[in-house]
């Protein structure tokens, strides 16, 4: 598959919007840490994709990483993320100018 026409973005932005609406859904209806963990990561990853303010990304990202702290994935896909965003660390204060 090539590159998708632009006319295709709202519709993807759509979807996504439900996608994220359906994760959040998702979330406080499981009762399975390991199911709620990955909805979390799978929110990270949304919330990234509609551009949501970072601290709203992070937070997932560090949601899914608090209720599965072994899963190597979440932790590589954070980081990556966060060189991506130019992120250093969590929760940083502004700097003075």
């Amino acid at each position: 598959m090539g590159i998708r026409p632009r006319k295709d973005l709202p519709v993807k932005k759509r979807l996504n919007r439900e996608a994220a609406e359906l994760l959040r859904r998702a979330i406080q209806l499981s009762d399975d840490e390991v199911r709620t963990a990955w909805c979390w990561f799978d929110l990270a990853s949304v919330l990234d994709w509609l551009r949501a303010p970072k601290s709203e990304v992070e937070a997932a990202f560090l949601k899914s990483r608090s209720l599965r702290p072994e899963e190597s994935l979440f932790k590589d896909k954070y980081e990556s993320w966060k060189r991506k965003t130019g992120k250093k660390g969590t929760a940083q204060k502004p700097r003075n100018k």
